[in-house]
């Protein structure tokens, strides 16, 4: 991390440090979003998910003083959403704590940073009342490469996503950091204009579900009671 940029580099071992070359960057000022946890102090592992706008990220670099640097290098695909894992709590809030204040040096606003709870990943599955369900196409990308398909979404009010293939099958839930329209598809989706006003991303604490509406109207529905849900049950500590 400098004070402009985080990078991702590999690291060779003994005392020769990183390599030049980054596998991806991103500038801080196109930050969105840090969620720490859920921590597991029985394998010493305390995880946490960065997201990133990569819409603010390639204005930055339209920028005169960074159009000839790339986000990154050896063909790596650049995300919108990181996910670190540190050996220690204090050396992950410690690292949480340093974009926070370089992203408010920049840009003169407060980072929303989401400390995770008990509650977060599939244990909230069956806490909270659903607010909204209904069949959505979800993107996936994998290493057979990119896909959409049928996946039925329920949103409860304790701020849990949940999803799976029919109602009665939802094996994945995660907690709701944020929501992104217009912007939020990666270029790799090569959605057409029509398929952009439909489209949605839903960030959480452990990954960003692409999802693709059947209409204009269900998009905004949608859209606007996770906004509700974000509001009256994400906790943040700023």
């Amino acid at each position: 991390v400098s004070d402009q940029w985080i990078y991702n580099m590999d690291a060779p071992g003994g005392d020769s440090g990183p390599t030049d070359e980054f596998k991806w960057s991103l500038p801080i000022g196109s930050l969105l979003s840090i969620t720490s946890g859920k921590d597991d102090t029985k394998l010493a592992e305390f995880p946490v998910t960065i997201h990133f706008d990569l819409g603010v990220a390639k204005k930055i670099l339209a920028e005169k003083a960074y159009k000839d640097r790339k986000l990154g290098t050896k063909g790596s695909s650049i995300n919108d959403k990181h996910q670190l894992l540190f050996y220690s709590q204090q050396a992950r809030d410690r690292c949480s704590m340093a974009l926070c204040a370089l992203y408010y040096t920049q840009d003169q606003k407060r980072l929303q940073y989401t400390r995770g709870t008990e509650e977060s990943g599939v244990s909230a599955a069956n806490l909270g009342v659903v607010t909204k369900e209904g069949t959505l196409e979800k993107y996936t990308r994998g290493i057979v490469g990119i896909g959409k398909h049928p996946r039925y979404v329920q949103l409860k009010s304790n701020g849990v996503i949940s999803w799976g293939k029919d109602k009665a099958k939802m094996k994945f839930s995660e907690k709701i950091v944020d929501v992104r329209e217009r912007g939020a598809a990666l270029d790799q989706f090569k959605l057409s204009d029509e398929e952009n006003t439909r489209f949605f991303c839903v960030l959480t604490s452990g990954k960003s579900l692409y999802l693709l509406s059947e209409s204009v109207a269900d998009r905004k529905e949608w859209v606007s009671c996770i906004k509700s849900v974000i509001a009256s049950s994400n906790p943040q500590i700023h």
